[in-house]
């Protein structure tokens, strides 16, 4: 474990092989889902095959898009997995003293017949994790997939290695995200895309910049994701206990101001 926090603290992620050996339960279940919803009929049909016969109605597309961002992120059977002991006991060596759940767990897709569908809605621009979460300082993103990625003809994340050391980048208000200017990190962080296989766990600092890429790929990718804060940040006192999850608002133009306290290591070049 040793290895994987010394990655960790000097790039901002680390990535556990095979963490989730009993993925395809989870996959299984998605697809019955799916085809439960749609059809009425439970299949094991892989997941492109079943999103191809949704979309051949054009009024499922917009009942697809909303059953993703609510019924189908959300998925009962997904939260179990945030109390996973060995998990928890992995974040706990990643500094998280004392975890709580800092947003719903969810079920992400991207690229394939699934990315044609929601288009923006998953397909990620260059941001932080923080500014939707405004979280801890130490909060941190753990993402499993159920499919290859980065391989096979699936997207993965690219990351800009070491970039959670120097806080909130500055941003602009995108569509869903709080958006970073490519520019501003190419020179001063090492950019890498992973890539491995379903059942990995990659977790990332909620202050590492990084983006979807290959969002073009033929297959489906799909992830949960859960991410943990640490009650005993005190930034959290100085934010006033204030719980955010909202994709677009950057701290700059936050409506209800409440953020009197940013993450330590602001970048000093760019005042928030």
């Amino acid at each position: 474990m040793n290895k994987y926090v010394s990655f960790y603290n000097k790039n901002g992620y680390c990535v556990v092989p095979n963490f989730l050996p009993n993925y395809n339960h989870i996959l299984s279940n998605v697809y019955r889902t799916l085809s439960g919803f749609f059809f009425k009929k439970k299949t094991d049909a892989n997941l492109d095959k079943i999103l191809k016969n949704i979309s051949r109605k054009s009024e499922n597309i917009e009942i697809f898009k909303n059953f993703y961002l609510g019924l189908f992120q959300r998925q009962a059977e997904i939260y179990s997995y945030m109390f996973n002991d060995e998990l928890l006991k992995i974040i706990s060596k990643l500094n998280i003293k004392v975890p709580y759940i800092a947003s719903d767990p969810l079920l992400m897709v991207s690229g394939g017949v699934g990315g044609k569908l929601l288009k923006d809605i998953t397909n990620s621009p260059i941001h932080q994790d923080w500014h939707s979460m405004q979280s801890s300082t130490n909060a941190l993103v753990c993402w499993v997939p159920l499919t290859c990625y980065g391989k096979d003809n699936y997207s993965t994340i690219g990351i800009w290695k070491g970039s959670h050391k120097n806080g909130l980048a500055k941003t602009k208000n995108g569509n869903r995200f709080a958006t970073i200017k490519e520019t501003s990190i190419s020179k001063k962080f090492k950019y890498v895309e992973i890539k491995g296989n379903p059942g990995d766990l990659i977790i990332f600092s909620s202050l590492l910049i990084h983006r979807t890429v290959n969002f073009e790929c033929a297959n489906t990718r799909i992830t949960c994701q859960f991410r943990y804060g640490d009650l005993s940040d005190p930034i959290l006192l100085k934010n006033k206990a204030h719980f955010n999850y909202n994709h677009c608002v950057p701290l700059t133009k936050s409506d209800a101001g409440h953020l009197k306290e940013k993450p330590r290591a602001v970048l000093k070049k760019n005042k928030l």
